[in-house]
């Protein structure tokens, strides 16, 4: 069950970083989609997530990823490298 949990938290940051902010990861201060509001997009994404990011964002606290294992895996595409 954590497993799947896991996944389907991954599916969505995907979906969140790539659909919403286009390829700029919304959690990271350095990032344009870091400062936009997702407050609209409750049908999108969940809303502890909307509310955490705002608490983030308010705040000045980035959460950066640092496992990069997926670019060995051939798991990206190449849109995002480049």
């Amino acid at each position: 069950m954590t497993a799947l949990c896991c996944v389907s938290a991954w599916i969505t940051l995907t979906d969140w970083t790539c659909s919403v902010a286009h390829c700029q990861s919304p959690l990271a201060s350095t990032s344009p989609a870091f400062a936009r509001s997702y407050m609209h997009l409750q049908h999108k994404l969940p809303r502890a997530w909307i509310v955490a990011h705002s608490v983030l964002r308010e705040l000045h606290i980035s959460i950066i990823d640092t496992d990069v294992s997926h670019l060995f895996t051939g798991q990206v595409a190449l849109q995002h490298l480049a």
